[in-house]
């Protein structure tokens, strides 16, 4: 083990309880196994559980990793509902411009009406692409 002083070294090296040149290396021989500091989990972990010469394991990459692409995939989610709500929004804006223009011409326009609402029903996306 390292027999130096902690006392004098850093605060985060005295909250970790190891000194900055074992906290540095690459690899280290602690019970003559070969080890390396761990940044995330703030532990000793045998060097087979790093990739190449990064200072965090595997498992907390993993974990790390993981939380990113769920913060991605809610991030997505979420914008896909606001464009469903945006679409919405719009059909029901047409929807009532389509009711007003038969309300106020009358019946003449009734015909039109039905003709422009089965469109809309159909080519719903292609009419709110050019609103």
């Amino acid at each position: 083990g390292c027999f130096e002083q902690l006392d004098n070294l850093k605060s985060h090296n005295v909250r970790l309880r190891v000194c900055e040149y074992h906290y540095r290396q690459t690899a280290t021989s602690i019970n003559g196994e070969e080890c390396r500091f761990c940044q995330q989990c703030s532990k000793f972990h045998p060097v087979q559980d790093f990739e190449g010469k990064q200072k965090s394991c595997r498992e907390k990459l993993r974990i790390h990793n993981m939380r990113r692409r769920l913060k991605r995939a809610r991030r997505k989610e979420e914008s896909i509902k606001r464009a469903q709500e945006e679409t919405t929004r719009k059909k029901t804006i047409l929807r009532k411009f389509f009711h007003n223009i038969c309300e106020e011409y009358g019946s003449a326009y009734s015909y039109f009406c039905e003709i422009q609402q089965n469109a809309f029903s159909t080519l719903r996306y292609s009419l709110l692409a050019s609103f």
